[in-house]
């Protein structure tokens, strides 16, 4: 009776897996050109379906209940490009076209949902959201209703805010060429002990070059990006979400500060340790001289 009951459960639980996927293309195309007789946006998910735990999360929390599938159904043409491990569990279709997809839409992360218009431009970008079903429908309506805004009012704000990245990841490739230079790889067989030295000292003035001037140069231009950002105007309903960029922005400059100065504060620690034992060892020295001093009688 036992496996009778655990062979119904695992039916229903299949049958509603496939319930909840009866929406879902997994054909991109066809799905575009469905969006266009239908004038609905292309719902895009990008996902590792066995083993990416936040599109887990994703579909388990939000895509699979019923007030997310019903009215997504309603609103979208909902496509799935899997990325998973085993490839088995992709179509020919999917084998055939959803690597390209990531390689066309610049995909970096997992999960990602494109909101497309029925050309295939993206309209919102989000990934997974601790909300709810309808939280999360209703926040990519609200990015579709104000889209022209965000164009014209929060993407500078974010040009403003990462215009530095490129500059800060040039800086950190032109110094890794400088201590590749400086440590050039060894002609001969090292032993793990020396392997493990020259690893070291490569990580070691690989990092007191970014908290050194690199660090010099870009906290001040940070702190001026986010005040430069403060001073520009947007509408009201998008006040919210400039102050989360904001935000954002002030909390990554604040971590990258306060290990540049734990960085210092340990490295000027150190320094002085090893001086302090220095003038241990050199007073050391001079004690002794002046105590054998008095035993020596002139003549």
């Amino acid at each position: 009776m036992k496996k009778v009951l655990i062979a119904l459960m695992i039916c229903v639980a299949v049958a509603c897996f496939a319930d909840e996927k009866a929406s879902w293309s997994e054909d991109f195309v066809a799905c575009q050109e469905m969006a266009k007789k239908t004038d609905k946006p292309v719902f895009a998910l990008f996902t590792g379906s066995d083993w990416c735990i936040w599109c887990k999360r994703l579909e388990e929390e939000i895509l699979s209940k019923d007030a997310f599938v019903k009215n997504a159904t309603n609103a979208y043409e909902l496509v799935y490009i899997d990325i998973p491990m085993d490839e088995k569990l992709l179509s020919e279709t999917g084998r055939r076209n959803n690597r390209r997809l990531i390689g066309k839409y610049g995909v970096q992360g997992f999960p990602t949902v494109l909101v497309l218009d029925a050309g295939g431009e993206v309209v919102a970008q989000f990934g997974y959201e601790q909300v709810g079903p309808q939280e999360y429908l209703e926040m990519i309506d609200e990015e579709i209703r104000f889209a022209p805004d965000i164009e014209k009012y929060l993407k500078p704000i974010e040009t403003v805010l990462t215009r530095l990245d490129e500059e800060m990841r040039k800086e950190m490739e032109g110094a890794m060429e400088e201590i590749e230079a400086k440590f050039p790889k060894p002609e001969g067989k090292q032993t793990k002990t020396e392997s493990r030295k020259r690893q070291q000292e490569i990580e070691n003035l690989a990092i007191s070059i970014l908290f050194g001037r690199i660090a010099d140069k870009h906290i001040p231009l940070r702190k001026k990006a986010i005040e430069e950002v403060r001073a520009m105007e947007v509408p009201a309903h998008l006040e919210k979400r400039k102050a989360e960029l904001i935000g954002k922005a002030e909390d990554a400059l604040t971590q990258f500060t306060a290990a540049r100065d734990a960085y210092r504060a340990t490295k000027e620690k150190a320094e002085s340790d090893g001086k302090e034992t220095e003038d241990g060892e050199d007073e050391g020295e001079d004690g002794e001289e002046r105590l054998l001093a008095p035993a020596v009688t002139p003549d």
